[in-house]
């Protein structure tokens, strides 16, 4: 739907109450439509071709979303014993069940079934 310059004037109102900036494509935003962004914060982003438009909502969206954090098993092991290192430290001595090779990665320690670290 393209959306003539003389109708910017309400989605600047409109802009307002959700917080948002207005994106057009190939149209100008009159001048009493872009002095009603101005006096009320809200951006006017205009383009004339379809790929600089894409782009800049892949970049201002990027921005948004939290990174998703994937957990994955690589492995399990039983401690059979801690041993006291220096300085107050401890070490396990495991028996390997099953591990990935070459990884370096997270431990987490289970202890009846509730995770402890």
């Amino acid at each position: 739907m393209r959306v003539s310059a003389a109708s910017l004037n309400p989605n600047v109102t409109l802009a307002e109450g959700f917080n948002a900036a207005i994106i057009g494509f190939s149209v100008r935003a009159n001048k009493e439509a872009a002095a009603a962004a101005k006096a009320n914060g809200i951006e006017i982003a205009t383009y004339n071709i379809i790929y600089d438009l894409v782009d800049d909502i892949k970049k201002a969206m990027s921005g948004l979303l939290a990174p998703t954090l994937r957990e994955t098993m690589l492995g399990n092991a039983q401690i059979l014993e801690v041993f006291n290192i220096s300085q107050g430290r401890q070490g396990p001595g495991c028996r390997v069940h099953r591990r990935h090779r070459g990884a370096r990665a997270n431990v987490r320690l289970i202890r009846d079934n509730v995770v402890v670290q």
